[in-house]
């Protein structure tokens, strides 16, 4: 009878929950949403009330469908087997209804009204079905129970809510193919990320491959890879809905992390505070969803900054039994809140849910932890003294929260002797006290000084996924570049120029560069034209922004504002075509001194695709040029300065480049060096090409380049012909003074 009862409530709520929402809709409907909030937050109360009755119920305790099963022995179920699937089944199932109810609530994403309007319904009606059995696995009777009620009453609230928004609430059923994809990648998620760590053990009992949960052997191992799939996988799944999006979906993973992890306990623990969740990873299936529904960074950072590196330590040093097994209920449990700790966190910075940490946030969430540990270290001392248990050998079992009451983390670093050797014992009254107060000052400062370090880890984490947006954005923005460049030559060959009145030019439109949003501009509205046969002389104190248009030219960075083109080719557009018409060398060369000269320019001539003929014909030539032909076979490590800033030269120029770009090249050559690269600048220029050169040396810039370029404070002063100052008589080392503003007595 029991059984049907259970029905009967379940319906009869759910024709009170459409009532009220009718009532609200014909009265006040622009209340709904808070009507759709209240729900979920109720039936979110009614579920940790039941929880809570049952005390994590009887299912966890299943192993391989029928063992310990609360059905076995029950005559009134056709098979003990299929009642116990169809309860395990409708207890996931009512997990997945629960919290998508809740997060359809608080965010206004499609996918997860969908979800709500297609998937839920489908899951009501399985929970429906297997009502009894689920109840009956929490509480082993048909008999009605208070539990039985609660769940009746939460999953009668849900489909009342459904049929009201079947009915009345419109949504487009009518999907793209990325929709669909959308929802069933998010129903799948959703099913995994609320599954209940006892299910596996349940269905399957112990896994039959080998698969020992030891430090890092081959159960362990599968777990790092886990988390570490966990960590990179939904980052890089969340890379273009970042923010508002990834709330949502972080959310709904907590809740299931928050629902798993509460499972097991009692109103008794309530009560009990030295049964709370006080160890510090377990705090965090408390704070971050906290932290995501009120959108508090306050909260949040202290998940980040500390409970980060805590789950960390612990996924690396597990406590569990060396035998247990790989999908035991302890296993799955102990991992799945502890990747969820670590990663959960990172992701929701990497996925711009919380903006990236501060200094000021990284000190305050160190003092959140100095009382957070002052308060475990009392709860510790003070419980094992007034609150005493024993383990089965009647030993007392001291209370442990965050591992700094007994030799766990001790033996694990190998400093057991710190913890017993210095002891503070002591009584108040009939109690005694044992505290160790050297290991616990170190533990404490010891986890402050990773934390320190893990700042840095942040770091080049953040530096790393800055890299990995800008080449996505960067090969997003080539493809549409490429495509622009299609319909622009009509199909034909996208290598051609884009513009054929920049042929044989350098020229450059309104250049501006920031390297990031709120920083100054390094450079901005630079513009010039280079043409063919000259030698152009870019000169400007330290910090103008030489290297930063140099870089820009030859396609190292990208200009954030105005337009560049080589050879009548766009930088930003068609960088590998502008890049085959640039000879660069770099103001701070590397090269491979494991090779030799010959070995090394052969190299590059491969790279440039310069056929053996050009290649050993330009070695002919150069070799005598810069006085290389006896070292050339020799390795480079040999090289005098001087002779590897040649090999560079060399390199630049074999592939015979348009535009010739040389940053600072003769620095540190002695007087023949620098006559030899000279004469390689003067013959380059000869052969119709731009030569185009930093330096600071203005006596040779003055001899050498037909017209000069300034940069000061960030902009050009002046376009110069050398020939027509040095006719006018004006002494260029005093005009360069004059234009940069530091003129003697200035």
């Amino acid at each position: 009878m029991g059984r049907y009862l259970y029905y009967i409530i379940a319906l009869v709520t759910a024709g009170l929950m459409f009532l009220t929402y009718f009532l609200v809709y014909k009265k006040a409907n622009k209340r709904i949403h808070l009507v759709h909030v209240i729900v979920a937050w109720g039936v979110f109360a009614l579920f940790f009330v039941w929880s809570l009755l049952s005390k994590g119920g009887y299912l966890r305790n299943v192993v391989r469908v029928e063992l310990f099963s609360p059905f076995e022995g029950v005559t009134t179920v056709a098979s003990t087997a299929d009642a116990t699937r169809m309860a395990l089944f409708g207890y996931w199932m009512f997990i997945v209804l629960h919290i998508t109810t809740i997060v359809s609530a608080m965010f206004k994403f499609k996918v997860i009204h969908r979800m709500e309007h297609i998937i839920s319904p489908v899951l009501a009606l399985f929970c429906l079905i297997s009502l009894p059995y689920f109840i009956f696995g929490e509480v082993k009777t048909f008999d009605v129970t208070a539990c039985g009620i609660l769940i009746a009453v939460e999953l009668g609230a849900i489909i009342g809510k459904l049929i009201y928004q079947a009915i009345f609430e419109q949504i487009s059923y009518k999907m793209d193919k990325y929709e669909i994809v959308e929802l069933v990648m998010c129903t799948l998620g959703a099913v995994l990320f609320t599954m209940p760590e006892f299910l596996p053990y349940s269905l399957f009992g112990n896994v039959t491959f080998y698969a020992p949960m030891k430090s890092f052997a081959t159960g362990h191992r599968y777990y790092l890879y886990m988390t570490f799939i966990f960590l990179v996988g939904l980052p890089i799944l969340l890379r273009n809905r970042r923010g508002e999006y990834a709330r949502m979906i972080m959310f709904y993973i907590s809740m299931g992390g928050l629902i798993a992890f509460s499972n097991g306990y009692s109103f008794a623990d309530i009560i009990h505070p030295w049964d709370w969740p006080l160890h510090i990873c377990n705090t965090a299936m408390f704070i971050l969803p906290l932290a995501l529904v009120t959108k508090s960074e306050k909260i949040f950072y202290f998940t980040f900054f500390i409970n980060i590196l805590g789950a960390f330590l612990a996924i690396m040093m597990p406590e569990y039994a060396d035998d247990t097994n790989f999908i035991a209920p302890r296993a799955v449990e102990f991992f799945t809140n502890h990747i969820l700790a670590f990663a959960g966190p990172l992701v929701c910075v990497l996925a711009g849910v919380f903006p990236r940490p501060k200094k000021k946030q990284f000190f305050y969430s160190m003092v959140g932890f100095a009382i957070y540990y002052l308060i475990v270290l009392f709860a510790n001392t003070f419980f094992t003294a007034f609150v005493p248990r024993y383990d089965a050998q009647g030993n007392l079992d001291r209370y442990n929260f965050f591992y700094i009451n007994d030799d766990f983390v001790a033996k694990k670093v190998g400093a057991s002797d710190l913890l017993y050797k210095f002891a503070w014992n002591f009584d108040i009254a009939d109690k005694h006290f044992t505290m160790y107060p050297l290991y616990q000052v170190i533990y404490f400062f010891g986890f402050v000084l990773m934390s320190v370090g893990m700042w840095y880890v942040y770091a080049w984490i953040f530096q790393f996924q800055d890299t990995l947006i800008y080449l996505n954005n960067r090969a997003a923005t080539m493809r549409m570049d490429q495509l622009a460049l299609t319909q622009k030559f009509n199909q034909k060959e996208v290598s051609s120029c884009m513009n054929p009145e920049s042929v044989d030019k350098l020229v450059i439109s309104h250049f501006g560069k920031r390297y990031s949003e709120s920083a100054p501009f390094a450079v901005r509205d630079i513009n010039f034209v280079a043409n063919a046969g000259e030698i152009i002389g870019f000169l400007g104190p330290n910090g103008a922004g030489k290297s930063t248009t140099i870089k820009a030219i030859v396609g190292i960075h990208l200009p954030t504002e105005g337009k560049i083109e080589v050879n009548g080719f766009d930088v930003a557009v068609q960088p590998v075509q502008a890049k085959r018409q640039i000879g660069f060398v770099p103001d701070h060369y590397a090269l491979y001194e494991n090779l030799s000269g010959r070995e090394y320019l052969n190299y590059i001539a491969d790279l440039y695709e310069v056929s053996q003929k050009d290649r050993d014909e330009f070695l002919e030539e150069f070799l005598d040029t810069l006085a290389m032909r006896e070292a050339i076979d020799n390795k480079m490590q040999t090289y005098s300065h001087g002779m590897k800033q040649k090999i560079a030269i060399m390199a630049s120029i074999i592939h015979n480049p348009k535009l010739w770009i040389l940053d600072e090249p003769l620095t540190g050559l002695d007087p023949v060096s620098i006559f030899q690269v000279k004469q390689c600048l003067k013959r380059h220029a000869e052969k119709g090409n731009i030569v185009f050169f930093s330096s600071h040396l203005i006596d040779i810039v003055e001899k050498l380049c037909d017209r000069i370029i300034i940069i000061s404070h960030h902009q050009v002063v002046a376009v110069d012909n050398v020939k027509e100052l040095t006719d006018k008589g004006v002494n260029l080392e005093q005009y360069y003074m004059e234009k940069t503003g530091q003129e003697t007595g200035n």
